[in-house]
């Protein structure tokens, strides 16, 4: 037997639907006013103040970057090619892909401050320059220094790993400058205006749905090298991990 509700009680569920959804809404507008109360009078770090005294790694990172291009720019062809395959990281070099050389110790590191095309020199200096700021400005130079350095070879040791016999050029800070993005969303999570439950879940959705992003991103963008990006992303992440937790001292 089926039976429909009266007048009367189709009339009670329309109120007690609009009684939950009022609810919602005031719930809404508290926690948004909780947080702009939160960052009333707040300096966005890189918006502020610390951006016209950018912090020296920062501002010699960038300026390097900035330097290098202009160099290899007015370089004859011949010793461009040289440069990216000597100087770049080209995972082939250490499969047996293509023959070794003395360069091929320095070039995991020669290649973050490698960038190819405008486009690549102006995103990456100017997160570098946004995400450098906050980090170096809370955790200082030697600090922002070696994250640096660790990210980025954790970006080429995923890129490498997946890619072993590739012997065209990885090249850019992508991976470095993703760590830095790692400890920027963790460390912000709790001022971000999201509603109480997602802040009650942690930061950890937030970490992975980026990674699952840079993935496809990859797959969108042919030529993107998102194993960079996400080795850096994860080296971010866990190091940040180990370091709260007193694993280990940086």
């Amino acid at each position: 037997m089926v039976s429909f509700p009266t007048p009367q009680e189709r009339e009670r569920l329309r109120q007690e639907r609009e009684e939950i959804e009022h609810a919602k809404r005031n719930n809404e507008k508290i926690w948004q006013k909780t947080y702009r109360a939160q960052i009333a009078g707040e300096k966005v770090p890189f918006f502020g103040e610390r951006a016209r005294n950018i912090p020296p790694f920062t501002k010699y990172t960038v300026l390097g970057f900035l330097a290098i291009y202009l160099v290899t720019l007015f370089l004859p062809i011949e010793q461009y090619e040289w440069v990216l395959m000597n100087l770049a990281f080209v995972p082939g070099r250490y499969s047996g892909a293509l023959d070794w050389n003395l360069f091929a110790l320095i070039a995991p590191v020669t290649n973050l401050y490698l960038h190819f095309g405008l486009m690549h020199l102006g995103m990456n200096s100017f997160m570098m320059l946004v995400l450098g700021i906050f980090f170096e400005t809370s955790f200082g130079a030697r600090r922002a220094f070696l994250f640096f350095l660790l990210c980025g070879l954790s970006g080429n040791l995923l890129f490498f790993l997946l890619n072993p016999g590739q012997v065209t050029p990885l090249l850019g800070a992508s991976g470095a400058i993703d760590g830095f993005f790692a400890v920027f969303l963790i460390i912000n999570w709790s001022r971000m205006p999201l509603p109480p439950h997602i802040h009650k879940r942690g930061y950890a959705p937030i970490m992975v749905f980026w990674m699952v992003l840079t993935i496809l991103l990859g797959f969108v963008f042919p030529g993107t090298a998102w194993e960079a990006h996400l080795g850096g992303l994860l080296a971010g992440w866990g190091v940040l991990e180990l370091w709260k937790r007193g694993k280990i001292r940086v």
